[in-house]
């Protein structure tokens, strides 16, 4: 039974579109990771925010121990580029974070 709800949901956003327009926007989230781990020797991880067919938000977050020679400003003049190369729209706000890790 639960099945039925989960596959009227999966034939309403491929009716719409939106299913594909998700493939692109994953496709687009691993190009612009990849870019970014190239250009800067680390790991990055990459979220975005869809509202409404608008892309409100983009999130960088970089190891912060891996990056500590370089300035938020330095960070963000590559990665601004990259998202821009592989994005059709630009998101409203792009943030650039870095996060430590205690282990």
């Amino acid at each position: 039974m639960r099945l039925v709800p989960l596959l009227i949901v999966a034939l309403l956003l491929a009716g719409c579109g939106a299913a594909e327009k998700m493939e692109r926007m994953l496709e687009q989230q691993k190009a612009v990771s990849e870019d970014i781990d190239n250009a800067l020797g680390v790991e990055s991880e990459i979220g975005w925010q869809w509202q409404n067919g608008v892309l409100t938000q983009m999130t960088v977050a970089l190891p912060a121990r891996d990056v500590d020679g370089a300035t938020v400003y330095e960070l963000t003049q590559i990665i601004e580029p990259i998202v821009d190369k592989h994005f059709d729209t630009k998101p409203e706000v792009l943030f650039v974070t870095l996060w430590v890790s205690y282990e």
